[in-house]
């Protein structure tokens, strides 16, 4: 049986059928994330990388402490790939990240091109903002996403990782505009075999230069944005305090009168 199945799978990746989803979860939510979203996504994909995978994705609801932190997963196999995505308000924006990672992985496949972990995570970050930009979360201390090859295993790490990835491809973006640039930054990194360098040429600035601009940016950004709230929760705390006492004094002045 799994010979068979084999087999048909096979069959099916050689006949040039476009990116096809397969539910595997029986829930209402999931059936209509995919009907309303699936293929408008999926043809902005197609647009930005020039080609379509032709290959099956297996989309599974992702049950709430499955991959806990993690809101969705994608991997892909020589014939497949499978998505699962948590069901909620940010559900289309999942699903937007986790298809990014399947034609990154394919496109990877296809030209012998390595893509590092900051560059999967910060395309698919920027990618599932589109249209829209980053807000950018308190008390968060930014980190360098280039400096790691594996995910951070501490939580609060995980969350600053994935945002620095994805502020990082956001700052690129306001440089290059990356829509528009995205399949000559793929033909550079084919011929290049280097990300680093890719960006570099595209930029026509020295990355590592274009890299420390970003990484002070960052900090300042998060330092003024931190110190900003902690002023505003000083100040509130005041004007609170400032009130029970006028209301105290009040209060006073008539039980004397």
């Amino acid at each position: 049986m799994k010979r068979v199945k084999s087999f048909i799978i096979i069959l099916i990746s050689t006949l040039g059928f476009s990116l096809t989803p397969v539910l595997m979860s029986q829930d209402k939510a999931l059936s209509f994330l995919i009907s309303k979203n699936f293929s408008n996504i999926r043809n902005e994909l197609t647009e930005l990388f020039g080609f379509e995978p032709d290959k099956k994705v297996f989309i599974k609801k992702l049950e709430s402490d499955f991959l806990k932190p993690w809101v969705g997963s994608a991997r892909c196999s020589e014939y497949e790939c499978f998505i699962y995505v948590k069901l909620g308000r940010d559900s289309e924006k999942i699903l937007r990240h986790e298809l990014m990672h399947v034609y990154l992985t394919i496109w990877s496949r296809r030209n012998d091109a390595s893509v590092p972990l900051w560059v999967h995570e910060g395309l698919a970050g920027w990618f599932e903002r589109i249209p829209g930009k980053i807000s950018f979360p308190v008390f968060l201390k930014p980190v360098d996403p280039i400096s790691f090859s594996d995910y951070p295993s501490k939580e609060s790490i995980l969350k600053s990782f994935y945002f620095s990835c994805a502020h990082f491809f956001f700052f690129l973006d306001k440089r290059v505009h990356l829509k528009k640039n995205f399949r000559k930054l793929l033909e550079v990194v084919k011929s290049e075999k280097s990300w680093e360098r890719a960006i570099g040429d595209l930029l026509k600035e020295d990355f590592e230069t274009f890299h420390k601009r970003w990484f002070s940016h960052i900090k300042l950004t998060s330092f003024l944005i931190s110190f900003g709230a902690i002023f505003g929760i000083v100040i509130g705390v005041f004007i609170i305090v400032m009130s029970l006492i006028l209301e105290e004094e009040k209060m006073e002045k008539e039980i004397d009168t």
